[in-house]
């Protein structure tokens, strides 16, 4: 594996961010350890493999994101902003239906409904989407004073 693209800078702030976000995945484990043991089962397997990957996984990308540590100066992020801004939006589409209905529990029968999926990948790709476009505009930034 050739690190060519990135600077030292950018891969210590990615190791940083890696050990980060590894603290974050052990402390998630351990939390999701106590609420069954305390609590018992407070969501399906597949939404809770959902969130102990994609909060650290979220964490992980936009922390990278905004140290400046995610993309080489080369790469073009526009057509991925724009991508991720559509997984948003079908998120919310997927879900608004439901909450406008009013049939929308958080909590079904003790458990985090398996409905709120749309929303998380909604908060999740409009999140990293969100800090892909200020580190672009905190690049220009940085260009224009350059200059």
């Amino acid at each position: 594996m050739t690190n060519a693209r990135y600077d030292e800078f950018q891969l210590a702030n990615r190791h940083r961010v890696g050990f980060q976000t590894l603290i974050l995945v052990m402390s998630l484990i351990g939390l999701n350890g106590y609420f069954k043991a305390s609590y018992g089962i407070w969501a399906s397997p597949l939404l809770e493999s959902f969130v102990l990957v994609w909060i650290p996984g979220m964490y992980f990308a936009v922390m990278s994101i905004a140290k400046n540590s995610y993309f080489n100066g080369n790469d073009y992020r526009g057509p991925f902003i724009v991508l991720l801004a559509l997984a948003a939006l079908m998120g919310l589409f997927s879900t608004v239906p439901f909450i406008i209905d009013k049939d929308f529990p958080l909590i079904e029968n003790g458990q985090l409904s398996d409905r709120i999926m749309g929303l998380l990948v909604a908060i999740i790709s409009g999140g990293i989407s969100v800090a892909l476009l200020i580190r672009r505009a905190a690049n220009r930034r940085m260009l224009e004073k350059e200059e």
